[in-house]
């Protein structure tokens, strides 16, 4: 039966993610640029003299984006053939400037370009290079830097519309765009099977070795142990059961490889108890308080260590494995405790009492009439 609830959970997940991919539409979007600032064909003019560098003023204020968040700033320049860079100048309300290099260089011919900078790598100056960029900033100026070993060492270049480009937006993502819904498809699948299979190969180290670990320390006695010390507590929780009995024994040790991470020993263990429990329930119809106390905990499950957890964190790259240890601890000691008390009081409503079998309701029918 665990078979097909597994299977139908792989299924149920493969089938959402495709439903994720292939609901959207699989079509891209180019959002058209955005001017901010009409230079109107400016001519600029700059020397260097001694320098290796000159600042333009510009003054153009770039805004803060109402959605989309632009990638690029596009200067329209014509260049002089003097193979110079240029550089965008740009600071924040806060007064912090950064840096960002255009691409090209200011080469010769009559057509319009675009200089673009990156708006994602500006680099702050070195005086405060701690500073982060936010909008809305200014680009106050553009920096003309000399080319190595150049001549001459001024001219003029022109500049013209100052425009911001924004990313291409796609309803899909990029491992499964497609132009039709049946490609989507396709590529959904063939992309998740990947994802599944790269998750699994990078659990299966750390996993291996704790299971590993937990399998030495059960040789080692280590969950007897712990199931000795565990026995008062069950005795508590399970007050109908024989303390000597074998339903009790494999109750202990259920619990004890629960909480040592021990999921493949826990399970039969369980299934083991629950059969121990059914066959000393003198209500076969009905679930024993004993069982319904088995169940709850085994849901709730006191963890003490947990290989898959610390497997997940170290397949994403964390060098703190341990650090939600505390947090994890404190849920299950709460989850347990309250799927107990559950229990202890909904043993004792009357709703929730096992029926007599039908001879004894006769007898106390007769008993009641006679009195």
């Amino acid at each position: 039966m665990i078979n097909y609830v597994w299977i139908g959970l792989v299924v149920l997940a493969i089938g959402y993610g495709a439903w994720l991919d292939v609901s959207k539409v699989p079509t891209t979007t180019t959002p058209a640029p955005l001017v901010i600032g009409d230079l109107q064909d400016k001519s600029i003019e700059y020397s260097f003299g001694e320098g290796r560098r000159q600042e333009i003023p510009v003054g153009v204020t770039v805004p803060k984006p109402a959605k989309d968040t632009p990638s690029k700033l596009a200067i329209k320049v014509r260049g002089d053939n003097s193979g110079h860079r240029l550089q965008g100048v740009f600071t924040t309300e806060a007064g912090d400037v950064f840096y960002g290099d255009a691409s090209g260089t200011l080469g010769a011919g009559d057509a319009w370009v675009d200089a673009s900078i990156d708006l994602a790598t500006l680099t702050p100056a070195p005086e405060n290079p701690t500073a982060k960029s936010s909008y809305p900033m200014t680009l106050t100026a553009i920096a003309v830097i000399r080319k190595a070993n150049s001549e001459p060492t001024s001219g003029t270049f022109q500049v013209d519309d100052v425009n911001l480009i924004f990313p291409e937006k796609s309803k899909v993502g990029d491992s499964v765009k497609a132009p039709n819904w049946m490609g989507v498809l396709t590529h959904s699948a063939t992309s998740w099977a990947e994802k599944a299979i790269e998750l699994a190969i990078s659990l299966i180290g750390v996993i291996m070795f704790w299971l590993g670990l937990m399998r030495v320390a059960e040789q080692a006695g280590l969950v007897q142990l712990l199931a000795r010390m565990l026995r008062p507590i069950m005795k508590f929780l399970f007050p109908d059961i024989p303390p000597d009995g074998e339903a009790m024994g494999a109750i202990v040790m259920n619990v004890a490889a629960n909480m040592l991470g021990l999921g493949n020993a826990a399970t039969p263990l369980g299934l083991k108890a629950m059969a121990e429990l059914q066959a000393i329930n003198e209500h076969k119809e009905y679930a024993s308080n004993a069982q319904c106390m088995l169940l709850a905990i085994n849901t709730s499950s006191v963890t003490i260590i947990t290989p898959s957890i610390i497997g997940y964190r170290a397949a994403a790259g964390s060098v703190e494995l341990m650090k939600f240890w505390p947090i994890m601890l404190a849920a299950t000691l709460c989850s347990t405790f309250f799927a107990v008390l559950a229990c202890k009081i909904l043993e004792r409503l009357p709703i929730f009492k096992i029926p007599l079998p039908p001879q004894m309701r006769e007898t106390d029918t007769t008993a009641e009439a006679k009195s």
